[in-house]
């Protein structure tokens, strides 16, 4: 349950972090080694009065540090240097953008939609469309209102109604 799983290749870390990681390593055993020396004659309870005594002190020295709201002590975070967007960057709110494309697209969607809606066939192949793709032509035309708002609207659906947006 706690093995790693064996993949086919494994990944080695960079160069950069091997020789931090390989300093790191050689610093710890030196201070093991040293501090194994100086208690090497102290009894079982001596050492795991130490331990406890190391480890009460480190976890002091961190609630302290955690608890301390004085000045003198430097925190981890600071401040994020906030740039203001330059005013020429910002765009007035000129409303949705198009172009000649889009004019033309929604041109010939509505030339296609007048055909089919002036015959009961054409009118038919809308429904089924749209039991097919429920919702899809009522997007569109939704995407033509936000753009070309002055345009009368369209329903497709009863041709005697306008709709309204």
């Amino acid at each position: 349950m706690w093995k790693r799983k064996k993949t086919g290749e494994q990944r080695r870390p960079s160069p950069l972090v091997e020789k931090i990681g390989g300093k790191l390593l050689a610093v710890q055993h030196r201070w093991a080694t040293g501090l194994n020396k100086r208690t090497a004659h102290w009894s079982r309870q001596q050492q795991i009065l130490f331990v406890v005594l190391a480890c009460g002190a480190l976890s002091a020295l961190n609630l302290v540090a955690l608890v301390d709201k004085s000045p003198t002590t430097t925190t981890l975070h600071q401040k994020a240097n906030v740039v203001p967007i330059p005013k020429h960057w910002v765009l007035p709110n000129t409303g949705p953008q198009f172009n000649r494309q889009d004019t033309l697209t929604f041109q010939a969607l509505r030339q296609r939609l007048d055909s089919l809606m002036a015959t009961d066939t054409g009118r038919q192949q809308l429904q089924a469309f749209n039991q097919r793709r429920p919702g899809f032509l009522d997007s569109l035309l939704h995407i033509e209102r936000q753009i070309f708002p002055t345009l009368p609207p369209i329903n497709i659906f009863s041709p005697d109604k306008t709709q309204t947006p």
